[in-house]
């Protein structure tokens, strides 16, 4: 059975780029271009395996998402992988703060990316 990733980001060109390449990878995957619309559908999809979080979305940021889905009895032990061209080193301690698991800075190498949500899953 695949495993199922939900990406969350305003980047059209991004997500494909991000859908393709997981999909050559063997993963079913979903996406929502804003924070509120991926915080429905990770309850309603019955929680993906893996979600990719932009921080920078309009209607919910990538923080207050990440911090409500941790929260949230449903989606709290999905792991959650911040996805974003905002790589200061406290928007990295914000992410892990608010319950990410990792943190992939944009422009990204999507083989890293790959290797990266393997090793989250332990595929």
């Amino acid at each position: 059975m695949k495993k199922k990733i939900l990406i969350a980001d305003d980047d059209a060109a991004l997500v494909e780029l991000l859908k393709v390449g997981l999909e050559n990878a063997g993963y079913e995957v979903s996406y929502a271009f804003n924070g509120t619309d991926a915080m429905e559908m990770a309850i309603r999809e019955k929680t993906p395996d893996l979600i990719i979080i932009d921080v920078v979305m309009p209607r919910m940021d990538g923080f207050e998402l990440c911090e409500l889905l941790h929260s949230n009895e449903v989606t709290r032990n999905v792991p959650k992988l911040m996805c974003t061209a905002e790589g200061s080193l406290g928007d990295i301690d914000k992410g892990l703060s608010v319950g990410a698991v990792g943190y992939i800075v944009k422009p990204f190498d999507i083989e890293k990316v790959k290797e990266k949500i393997k090793y989250i899953l332990g595929d």
